[in-house]
């Protein structure tokens, strides 16, 4: 009996699936080593002057219990005792998490892009001076511990291709599955709705939570790499653990060590889980859209339930009488005038070209965003 085998299942006889996975295996191993003798070459480098310091100053109280720590016991060398240890080994933990999420999106079909939020993640401190070495300077964030301040961009280079080495030989070994396909045009415009609402997010927290310069700064520090990730996987069943590992390690990192909160609370994740969630939700959304261009009275029925939501939130805020209406057409022609109009236009696109409701979709609920949005801030100023 004759058995067909399809070509891009067919593997070279003798090879196993290790084998397939052995040069990512070896590359990371060898990544991980070199990055662990740098990691030891730091500490020893930070504790020579403050043994010297220690030397200088023996006796002197206050500086026993710092200096203890500094003196070898039982052999085992300064590098390997506290708190030097812990610094290592929490750089270990931090290079084998971030290397294993570029290898995930690697192997999980998008090739090329495993690299762009850890690029976002180290360099964006740099920018927004969330890591600052002292008063007026900027430096970016390092997955181990930092390098001398003469030497910064080279060590985070450097920290960049050991960790960034073992997707790219996924990734060069076609390693990796395909990923769903989706309709173009719904792609492009379900992204730019969540770009759109993740600037209009960001935007109003700025505004709202005190000086919008440092809260631009902090918050895209913060949430940007999320929002990115979760742009390039999507929001799919094999994606999904994967955006919340990401999700988990950048809020106990930042909590930790940034905002240096001991007490780690389920609401300061939601602005990770939220950023992540928005990023991603492009695709699901654009596999939706697309089901429902063959139900034409359902996208009729969405399109004119966000806008008379729409109308609702602003009649109530209007109501205040401490806003106005914006939008010059709607302040001309009246709300319900505005309702009317847009049920026409929807009614006139269902009986011409019903597949072009979801365009209208898009718009009115960026819309209902923007009401969102001005109804925290409205709860910020006290309106309403």
């Amino acid at each position: 009996m004759d058995v067909a085998v399809d070509p891009r299942e067919a593997r070279p006889v003798g090879r196993s699936r290790f084998g397939e996975i052995r040069v990512p295996i070896l590359v990371a191993l060898g990544s991980f080593l070199v990055f662990a003798a740098i990691q030891v070459a730091l500490t020893r480098h930070y504790s020579v002057p403050m043994r010297e310091f220690c030397l200088r100053n023996e006796g002197e109280p206050g500086l026993d219990p710092i200096c203890r720590f500094l003196e070898p016991a039982g052999g085992v060398p300064r590098w390997l005792r506290p708190p030097y240890l812990g610094w290592e080994a929490w750089s270990f933990v931090r290079f084998a998490a971030v290397a294993a999420l570029c290898c995930a999106v690697a192997a999980l079909g998008f090739r090329w892009a495993f690299w762009i939020p850890v690029t976002l993640w180290a360099v964006l401190p740099a920018v927004t001076g969330v890591f600052a070495y002292g008063s007026g300077t900027t430096a970016p964030d390092f997955i181990g511990i930092p390098w001398p301040r003469s030497l910064t961009w080279m060590g985070v280079g450097i920290e960049f291709v050991l960790v960034c080495l073992p997707a790219a030989a996924i990734a060069l070994g076609h390693h990796g599955v395909r990923r769903p396909a989706t309709d173009r045009r719904l792609a492009v415009g379900s992204f730019a709705l969540c770009v759109a609402i993740f600037a209009l997010w960001q935007s109003t927290a700025a505004t709202t939570y005190g000086d919008p310069t440092v809260n631009w700064t902090f918050d895209l520090s913060r949430v940007l790499p999320l929002f990115v990730l979760g742009a390039i996987l999507g929001l799919t069943p094999r994606t999904s653990w994967l955006l919340a590992l990401a999700i988990g390690l950048s809020w106990f990192w930042w909590q930790t060590f940034v905002a240096n909160q001991d007490a780690l609370t389920l609401v300061s994740i939601v602005p990770f889980m939220f950023a992540a969630a928005l990023g991603a939700a492009w695709r699901p959304l654009a596999v939706g859209l697309k089901r429902l261009e063959d139900r034409p009275w359902a996208l009729f029925w969405i399109a004119n339930g966000l806008n008379v939501a729409d109308a609702v939130v602003t009649w109530a805020f209007l109501r205040t009488g401490q806003i106005a209406e914006a939008n010059p057409v709607v302040r001309g022609i009246g709300l319900p005038a505005k309702v009317i109009l847009v049920g026409a236009l929807t009614w006139l696109l269902l009986r011409t070209r019903p597949r072009a409701l979801v365009w209208p979709i898009l718009v009115l609920a960026f819309v209902m965003a923007w009401d969102v949005a001005g109804i925290i801030l409205g709860h910020a100023m006290g309106v309403g």
